[in-house]
């Protein structure tokens, strides 16, 4: 017999929960619910987030590897090798328009393509955000962007990546396209003096200014070979072909007004073509053309700053065949450019033309000036036909 009593009670009563609690326990796991599951979704980007950040890491790596390998014109063109727009639609993100290289690399969420603005604070993503990196073709300085979205949950992520340029100013986004407008004009300068060194030209050119930053420096070569100075190339010069070919190549600028011709050539110089501008060789027919152009430029301009400065009013005809916008026409009043013609008479200054305007005379009035001018002469058909003064009678037909 056991020790143990056991008591079994069975209760078959209808007795159980009403639909008021069975209400009241649903509102509550969907109260529930709506604040669990949207912070679940929110986790689950922001992991996606991390994963896009640690590749766009990847990728500055791999560009900072080209910068210190390759040429400046070749990393201006590269990519990084790992990029993958497929990993990166996984994550919810696509490249950026015009952003696909190691100089201007992005990437923003793919919800938001053809939205305003096409970043992470517009569009239909509210949580992923627009990231990316530029670095810098002339010195591979790298620097973070990111454009902050509408969720503040991803906010301290975008600061993690971009620091102050998450959400940068617009003063920010002109400085990083005047430093990107910056090393373009580098290359390009360092690409002309290359082919210009190439080529095995003599003569002045023009190569960047570290200290002025622009493409302004003037430099000196003979036959593709740098010199020091003027006055190296002309030694260099002397060596090869003589005292005849420097002095010759002096005289040009010694001249009143200095030499502005080419090709010229000089049998003590060989079979060497020269292009002077105001005296001084500048190697080249393209650098030649491109010198006349920018002095008819700046002779227009200094043409027009007069005329502003003189209080010019009316319209101040441009130069035809001039480069740029020499040869357009401008309307001013008292100096000022003014939109077009019909804001140059709305103007004070068209309104005084308006005023000053003569009113044109009727036909009698024209024929009884001619008939009391020259009517005793011209009544006679020999002067009426034949003589000058009688001309009005023909043009009106008296």
């Amino acid at each position: 017999m056991s020790i143990f009593k056991q008591s079994i009670i069975i209760d078959n009563s209808d007795k159980g929960y009403s639909l008021i609690e069975l209400s009241v326990v649903v509102a509550v796991l969907a109260t529930l619910g709506s604040l669990a599951i949207p912070n679940i979704l929110d986790t689950l980007k922001l992991n996606r987030i991390e994963e896009a950040k640690a590749l766009m890491n990847s990728y500055a790596a791999e560009c900072l590897g080209n910068y210190r390998t390759m040429s400046t014109e070749d990393f201006s063109k590269s990519s990084p090798s790992s990029f993958s727009a497929e990993r990166l639609e996984t994550l919810g993100y696509s490249v950026e328009k015009d952003a696909n290289t190691c100089v201007n690399l992005g990437i923003i969420p793919t919800a938001n393509i053809g939205e305003a603005g096409g970043g992470g604070a517009a569009g239909g993503e509210n949580t992923l955000y627009a990231m990316g990196f530029t670095i810098r073709s002339s010195n591979g300085q790298i620097t973070k962007r990111a454009t902050p979205a509408t969720n503040q949950s991803s906010l301290k992520s975008c600061r993690a990546w971009a620091g102050n340029a998450c959400g940068a100013t617009e003063a920010q986004k002109a400085e990083w396209a005047r430093l990107a407008q910056l090393d373009k004009d580098k290359q390009n300068c360092d690409t002309a003096a290359a082919e210009f060194a190439t080529a095995k030209n003599s003569g002045a050119t023009v190569v960047w200014d570290i200290n002025a930053q622009s493409c302004t420096k003037t430099a000196w070569y003979f036959e593709g070979q740098r010199a020091t100075s003027e006055q190296g190339m002309k030694d260099m010069e002397t060596a090869k072909y003589g005292l005849l070919c420097t002095q010759w190549q002096s005289e040009q600028q010694a001249k009143d007004p200095p030499t502005t011709a080419g090709p010229l050539t000089k049998k003590e110089c060989g079979n060497r073509k020269f292009y002077f501008f105001e005296g001084i060789n500048v190697g080249t027919e393209a650098a030649f053309e491109e010198k006349k152009r920018q002095a008819a430029i700046l002779h227009c301009n200094l043409e027009r700053d007069k005329a502003i400065k003189n209080r010019y009013s009316g319209l101040y005809k441009g130069v035809i065949g001039a480069p740029g916008e020499c040869s357009v026409d401008v309307w001013m009043c008292d100096g000022n450019l003014m939109g077009d013609k019909q804001a140059y008479q709305d103007s004070k200054c068209g309104k005084k033309d308006e005023e000053k305007k003569i009113p044109e005379k009727t036909r009698e009035e024209l024929i009884q000036e001619c008939k009391n001018q020259w009517g005793m002469l011209c009544r006679y058909r020999y002067y009426k036909q034949n003589d000058p003064r009688c001309k009005c009678f023909r043009e009106l037909g008296i």
